[in-house]
């Protein structure tokens, strides 16, 4: 049969080149990308906040090419949109001749319309043959619709922490914000509080609200500032919502442990007192930087102990725990406060040796946090 590609020898042996020139290869649409996006259709097309720069990476076998011979392909590119007249409008471009296996690109014309789904596809040209489009056969077209308008500004609501200028409990106490847009193509929302890092959330559905949950750690004017993104990656400007943190609830227990040497219990400025053990030493310095001029000194023994002997806090909900502790030693394991429930523990905070290290421990409800290494005198 006349015509068929005959592989011939030139040179060194084994330097094999076909005699007849090979076709470019098809594109594949893995390998095609609206700006940074893949190549999409349908649902899934892709949504421009401008007219993009498509690519596609491009090759020529080499199987036909002579030694020393350079392998260089040129793209032509093609788009196509209905326009709102009904007629069909089509523009294309080619590239300058790249080697094979280079991304090559097309930066979409200015008047590439809004709010319609323009449609595109390459081929690959050797100067002799090109390749099949890259819609043709088991490949697509691919999509996208340029959007112009930013989404709207987002809607901040809390009954938590409304923004009324008013204080609003409290430290240590959980508080809800939702988050709305207007805009129904709203893919994300960008939010932080003061002095904390940039968040991204996403809606359960497009252009759906989200939920913020917020935990103060202090009485102070905060606020929460979110914008939204839509699928095209337009932003709207930041919104934000302002309110004030009061300084929380009564402890529903609190022992300063400042009590006059050789008190057999702590005084309770909340809550029930709390019998000391015979381990217990009243009367000791306070914690520097604190009010306190004493503090109590516990010997680490069996008998080293303060206890209300009623359970204060429900540890089944949410509560705040905390004690200024400075440890002797640090080689072993040491509870500085706890509640018992039962036979077993509801929570402890204090010291636990790790890998023969100590770290600072949280435990409740047989889940555990560490964080941070005590020293001797801290």
């Amino acid at each position: 049969m006349v015509g068929l590609v005959v592989a011939g020898v030139l040179g060194a042996p084994g330097a094999a080149f076909a005699a007849e020139n090979l076709p470019p290869r098809q594109p594949l649409v893995q390998d095609l990308l609206t700006g940074t996006r893949p190549c999409t259709s349908g649902a899934d097309k892709a949504y421009v906040a401008a007219p993009p720069t498509v690519s596609a990476v491009l090759y020529d076998p080499e199987e036909d090419d002579r030694p020393g011979e350079a392998n260089f392909v040129k793209g032509e590119f093609e788009a196509w949109w209905t326009g709102p007249d009904g007629v069909e409008q089509r523009r294309s471009y080619t590239t300058s001749p790249l080697p094979s296996g280079v991304r090559q690109q097309w930066r979409m014309p200015g008047d590439v319309p809004a709010d319609t789904t323009v449609s595109w596809h390459v081929r690959a040209d050797d100067g002799t043959a090109t390749s099949a489009w890259s819609s043709q056969g088991t490949g697509s077209a691919c999509e996208f619709v340029q959007d112009t308008e930013n989404p709207a500004v987002p809607v901040i609501t809390s009954t938590d922490y409304p923004d009324d200028g008013n204080q609003h409990d409290g430290v240590g106490v959980w508080g809800t914000f939702t988050v709305d847009s207007p805009s129904s193509d709203v893919a994300s929302y960008v939010y932080s509080f003061i002095g904390q890092p940039q968040v991204t959330a996403r809606p359960d559905v497009l252009g759906g609200p989200i939920t913020i949950r917020h935990l103060p750690l202090k009485a102070a004017s905060d606020y929460l500032s979110v914008r939204a993104v839509d699928r095209s990656g337009r932003s709207s400007t930041t919104v934000n919502h302002y309110f004030r943190v009061s300084s929380g609830r009564v402890p529903v227990a609190h022992w300063t442990l400042a009590d006059p040497r050789g008190s057999t219990t702590a005084t309770a400025e909340n809550g029930p007192e709390a019998r000391a053990g015979s381990g217990v030493a009243f009367g000791s310095p306070g914690p520097w930087g604190t009010a306190l001029a004493s503090a109590a000194e516990l010997d680490g023994g069996r008998h080293a102990f303060l206890t209300p002997d009623v359970p204060v806090v429900d540890a089944r909900g949410t509560f705040a725990v905390g004690a200024w502790v400075r440890p002797d030693r640090t080689g072993r394991t040491m509870t500085a406060a706890g509640q018992d429930t039962g036979r077993t523990s509801g929570f402890k905070l204090g010291l636990r040796v790790e890998d023969d290290r100590p770290v600072w421990s949280f435990t409740v409800a047989g889940a555990e946090v560490t964080g941070g290494a005590p020293a001797r005198g801290e």
